[in-house]
């Protein structure tokens, strides 16, 4: 039995913008959860939804992280109130959140 913390990093894609880009080629994974899981302790677990190549479904987490541009924090937002109507706290970060932290609280 695995005593490990579930961490949970989603990229969210906008509903308005989720078909511009078409080719697959044009889609990168943000690198920025590559490096944080890569500084994560041991003692956690750390698993990538990405919805530029999958469809978001609830997946249990001690712990879930967003990255967003502004066209995609709407998305985030939305996520993350699934999280946090169970209890699980949620951290934003990416570009909005750099720049308009007081919104992206």
């Amino acid at each position: 039995m695995s005593s490990k913390k579930k961490l949970l990093f989603i990229n969210p894609v906008s509903r308005l913008h989720r078909d511009f880009l078409k080719t697959p080629m044009a889609k990168y994974p943000p690198l920025a959860f590559a490096i944080l899981a890569a500084l994560t302790p041991d003692n956690w677990e750390v698993e990538l939804l990405d919805e530029n190549f999958e469809d978001f479904s609830f997946r249990p987490a001690d712990l879930v992280g967003f990255t967003a541009f502004t066209s995609s924090v709407y998305r985030a937002y939305e996520i993350a109130a699934i999280y946090k109507a169970k209890g699980i706290p949620t951290i934003l970060g990416g570009i909005h959140a750099s720049m308009l932290p007081e919104e992206a609280t």
